[in-house]
């Protein structure tokens, strides 16, 4: 079976991934390949998880907010026909 996906907006290669994250460490999306227990050494043992994240190969969808701020949360389109979520990162800034 064929997994390509091609971006509906742009004809690119999607890849697929994973979202990690919670309220105190942020969001990211990390590539399929990297293990939970992977997530949970890097990102939740961690004085600084933007930075780990990113050398996993990850995108920072929401960045770390120590005091619950949530200045910096990503846009997400739901199309509840077919059940997909497509989420814009793009004022999100990235280390």
């Amino acid at each position: 079976m064929n997994n390509e996906i091609k971006c509906p907006f742009c004809s690119g290669d999607m890849e697929l991934g994973k979202l990690f994250g919670n309220t105190r460490l942020g969001q990211y999306w990390l590539p399929e390949d990297i293990s939970f227990g992977t997530c949970l050494k890097k990102l939740c043992l961690t004085f600084d998880p933007e930075k780990h994240a990113v050398d996993l190969g990850g995108i920072i969808l929401q960045g770390y907010e120590p005091f619950y701020e949530f200045n910096n949360l990503c846009k997400a389109y739901l199309c509840r026909s077919c059940k997909k979520v497509i989420i814009d990162y793009s004022n999100i800034p990235q280390k």
